[in-house]
């Protein structure tokens, strides 16, 4: 049976998932007798940094993913410059002034995102109407992605209290059977230093490609695509909070060695504060909530992105894509030491079931004014 014909009906499991898990908190609440409290401060200024930093990049990716899939939309972006040459001075005025006073690299991504969204009003002819839906996917999916990533931040300092990460040890030895009684760490230590940096770049871009995804569904699918595809990655969460409670295990980067002659990236020191915080997590006689996640086994780092492929697969050239680079991302996640080998695979394992009860999967013979504007097809 394929996946893509597994359906509940009408209904989209994710939602009941996500109800039940918000009253499974408020329960908590009522009942417990561990004080708890949210740092509302923290939460804003992450959601808000993930919000700007990634908006430009996934902006710039998407408009590179269409006219990868539908090259004729580039042509007609090239035509409207070329016969209305102010629009390209006044792009050009914007990329030498950002050049010289920012830098070159936020002058390309602004400039690109500026050319992208001045083409999506273009093609939807300033209709306020047609303008509004596509924003208005977007704004749904995203806060209730928010939301119920929020209620998995909880949870996963809820369940780091009460129960001890006591399943390293076997996660490794089962890697060692895979890696013919190598490790991940040694794999890792056993790599040139100029691989950090771009295993480094490689795993950072996983944030991007769910927005960038997010982005994509929301504007050429619609609200329900784009709620399930939320709903999809929510659900992986939930169902890796569920074994996390059962077989906690926490990663290979929390040993001594890991962080010994280690190059500077941003990984080794977000796994440096994640071993931190779980200590205050523990220790501290308040619970106090942080954007914190320390689940190693199943590997979300890997099921968000092929529940992402999974979404996209109609269009096939970007669909290629994502595979090609969530191959680079398990190479990414291995030698930065962030995963065993055993969490990349049940990483996949929950993505597989997380599909499934998000809803049935749209015809993709019928897209939306922005494809029909321009006569492309997915196929």
């Amino acid at each position: 049976m394929k996946l893509s014909s597994i359906s509940w009906r009408s209904i989209d499991a994710h939602w009941f998932l996500s109800a039940s898990a918000f009253l499974g908190l408020l329960l908590y609440a009522r009942f417990s007798r561990t004080p708890l409290s949210m740092e509302w401060s923290i939460f804003a200024a992450r959601y808000g940094k993930y919000f700007l930093d990634l908006s430009l990049t996934a902006v710039v990716v998407v408009t590179v993913l269409y006219w990868i899939q539908f090259p004729g939309t580039f042509e007609h972006c090239w035509k409207r410059y070329r016969y209305q040459p102010v629009r390209l001075l006044a792009q050009l005025a914007i990329f030498v002034w950002l050049t010289f006073f920012m830098d070159f690299v936020l002058a390309i991504r602004v400039t690109a995102a500026s050319i992208a969204i001045a083409e999506f009003f273009e093609v939807q002819e300033f209709d306020l109407k047609r303008i509004r839906g596509p924003i208005g996917n977007l704004a749904f999916a995203l806060s209730y992605f928010f939301f119920g990533l929020t209620m998995v931040f909880i949870y996963n300092d809820i369940i780091a209290r009460a129960r001890p990460f006591d399943k390293d040890d076997a996660a490794r030895w089962i890697d060692s059977f895979f890696l013919l009684g190598s490790s991940v760490s040694n794999i890792a230590h056993s790599m040139p230093r100029f691989l950090f940096p771009v295993a480094d770049a490689i795993y950072w871009g996983l944030f991007a490609e769910v927005g960038t995804l997010m982005l994509l569904l929301a504007f050429l699918r619609g609200k329900r695509e784009v709620s399930q595809y939320a709903g999809a990655m929510l659900t992986a969460y939930y169902f890796g909070l569920m074994i996390y409670a059962i077989w906690p295990v926490f990663g290979p980067f929390d040993h001594p060695g890991h962080f010994q002659n280690s190059p500077s990236v941003v990984s080794f020191d977000v796994e440096f504060s994640a071993i931190e915080r779980l200590k205050a997590v523990r220790e501290l006689p308040e619970l106090k909530i942080y954007p914190d996640y320390f689940i190693g086994f199943p590997s979300l780092h890997i099921a968000l992105p092929t529940i992402g492929w999974f979404f996209v697969r109609p269009w096939k050239r970007i669909a290629r894509i994502v595979a090609t680079y969530n191959v680079l991302l398990v190479f990414a996640i291995l030698i930065l030491e962030w995963h065993y080998v055993i969490d990349i695979a049940g990483g996949i394992a929950i993505a597989l079931p997380a599909i499934a009860v998000h809803g049935r999967f749209q015809r993709k013979s019928e897209f939306n004014s922005l494809d029909g504007k321009l006569g492309m097809r997915a196929d």
